[in-house]
């Protein structure tokens, strides 16, 4: 008797230990999709941030627009935004008050948490990126440019995570 709970526990044990073990891995490997996903925006953000029709004063609003519309096509972006100094969008919004804008202000990436975007109410992320004068990255802040990955992208990441017939996965922020 004493062997067979002693043989059940260790079992047990064992047994809990591997799925612990799996579903970590599992979630490495999400984690690292993520972040390798979330690293392709910021590269696109900041590669728009010294383009130089976005960064040239004398670029007409077209000009502009033609940029961030072939780029969201390209990658499958939601959109595209510029945003001048004053925290005007190209697309006619204030977004003087949003923590993005702000930061590229002030010369910094910024990759938001997931949120509910205001024009769809799914849920999304924004990563943003200083509009460098000149096309001079590390210079003067002159705007924001900002990229909306496709608000599936996430949802991707969770559906394609399984562990077992009934396990479930979320996305957490720091």
């Amino acid at each position: 008797l004493i062997l067979t709970v002693a043989a059940a526990v260790s079992i047990f044990t064992l047994s809990n230990k591997n799925a612990t073990d799996a579903v970590l891995e599992v979630a490495e490997v999400a984690a690292e999709r993520a972040s390798w996903e979330v690293t392709s925006y910021s590269n696109l953000a900041s590669e728009l941030g010294v383009n130089k029709i976005l960064c040239d004063p004398n670029s007409t609003e077209a000009q502009k627009n033609d940029i961030l519309n072939r780029r969201a096509e390209q990658y499958g972006l939601q959109r595209c935004n510029f945003i001048d100094s004053n925290g005007m969008g190209i697309d006619g919004n204030d977004y003087s008050d949003r923590a993005y804008f702000q930061a590229a202000m002030d010369g910094r990436s910024l990759v938001s948490d997931p949120l509910i975007s205001k024009r769809t109410g799914k849920l999304t992320i924004i990563v943003a990126a200083p509009l460098w004068k000149d096309g001079i990255a590390g210079g003067t802040p002159i705007g924001c440019v900002y990229v909306v990955p496709d608000e599936e992208f996430l949802n991707d990441i969770v559906r394609s995570i399984t562990y077992g017939e009934e396990g479930s996965a979320f996305i957490l922020s720091k």
